[in-house]
């Protein structure tokens, strides 16, 4: 069974200058978005979707030159 609403939806964005990234979230369906805060300092790797919960949204990154970080984000 796959939990969630289809109406959360998450982006990762790149930005190469100054190699940083964001998460935007929409709870509505993507009438309205709001910007997460920064969870890295040097950017964002890859994001994965759980198969059983697909509003949980799972990113790793790079906190500085030698350490990672994972996030875990869920309505």
């Amino acid at each position: 069974t796959v939990k969630g609403s289809s109406q959360v939806i998450r982006a990762v964005v790149d930005d190469d200058s100054p190699d940083d990234g964001s998460v935007w979230e929409s709870l509505d369906g993507g009438e309205s978005w709001r910007q997460i805060p920064n969870l890295t300092n040097d950017g964002y790797n890859a994001a994965y979707f759980p198969e059983t919960d697909p509003n949980k949204m799972v990113i790793v990154g790079d906190d500085d030159s030698s350490t990672g970080v994972i996030h875990v984000l869920a309505p």
